[in-house]
C-alpha cells in the first residue's frame, strides 16, 4: 500500500510538522530535529563547537529513535556532512535536510542516508516524490525470500539493493498490499530483529564461553 509524499520545497515541511513527532491521517510518522542549537560559547574552539552541535543533535535523534519515524526533517545552518547518513540508517527512516547556509544544499535521503534529491547552485530547493511504505531487512536467511517476493508481486514491489550493507530496502507500490505485510507474508526477518537476535546469540555464546570476546 503506497504510501507516497511528494516533497517540494523543503522548508515547508517545517510548516506542517512544528512539533518533535506529527502523525499525518494516521498514516505517515514525521520527526523533527534541529529546531533549536546548543548555547553559544565564544571561547570554544571550532572543534569544540562541532562536537557540541553534534552531541546536541544526537541526543535528539535519540530522542526519536524509539519511535521509528518515516521521515526526519531537519532545519539548521549546520549541514552535517556524513552525519546526515548516520541519522537516516540509525533510525532507519527518510531524511530531508533543510540547510540554511549559502553554498552548503539542502538533501533529502533514502533510510540508507543516501542522497536522492538535491538543491544546487541554480536551485535553493529540490523536488522529489517518496513513497514511505517500506521495510528495511538484512540478506542473511533472506536471499530466498526476496526471488519469492519479486516472483509474486513482480512491479508491484521494489526492493533496492544499495551494496556495501549486506542490508536491502522493500518498498510496496501495491494498493492492496502494504511492505509490513509482504514481509509477514514471506517470513521475513526485519533488519532490528536480525540485529537484536543475533546480539542475543552472541551474548549467549559468550556466557557458555562457546566463542571468545
Amino acid at each position: 500500500m503506497k504510501k507516497n509524499v511528494l516533497i517540494i520545497l523543503i522548508i515547508v515541511l517545517f510548516l506542517v510538522a512544528p512539533n518533535r513527532q506529527v502523525a499525518a491521517k494516521n498514516l505517515v510518522k514525521i520527526a523533527t530535529i534541529g529546531v533549536k542549537s546548543p548555547h553559544r560559547n565564544a571561547s570554544r574552539t571550532a572543534q569544540q563547537k562541532t562536537d557540541a552541535m553534534n552531541k546536541f543533535l544526537g541526543e535528539q535523534i535519540a530522542q526519536v529513535l524509539p519511535d521509528h519515524p518515516d521521515l526526519i526533517v531537519f532545519m539548521g545552518l549546520y549541514h552535517g556532512g556524513m552525519v546526515q547518513a548516520e541519522w537516516a540508517y540509525s533510525c532507519r527512516s527518510w531524511f530531508v535536510g533543510s540547510v540554511g547556509v549559502g553554498g552548503v544544499f539542502s538533501q533529502i535521503r533514502n533510510p540508507f542516508g543516501k542522497v536522492i534529491t538535491t538543491a544546487s547552485n541554480h536551485f535553493n530547493y529540490t523536488v522529489s516524490t517518496v513513497n514511505l511504505d517500506y521495510e528495511l531487512a538484512h540478506l542473511d536467511h533472506n536471499k530466498v525470500h526476496l526471488i519469492e517476493l519479486k516472483k509474486k508481486y513482480q512491479d508491484k514491489v521494489t526492493i533496492y539493493d544499495p551494496g556495501e550493507f549486506g542490508v536491502v530496502m522493500i518498498t510496496s507500490e501495491d494498493d492492496n498490499s502494504s511492505a509490513e505485510n509482504m514481509v509477514k507474508e514471506f517470513n521475513f526477518e526485519k533488519l532490528d530483529d536480525y540485529f537484536n537476535r543475533t546480539r542475543s546469540d552472541r551474548k549467549k555464546l559468550l556466557k557458555e564461553k562457546k566463542i571468545i570476546n
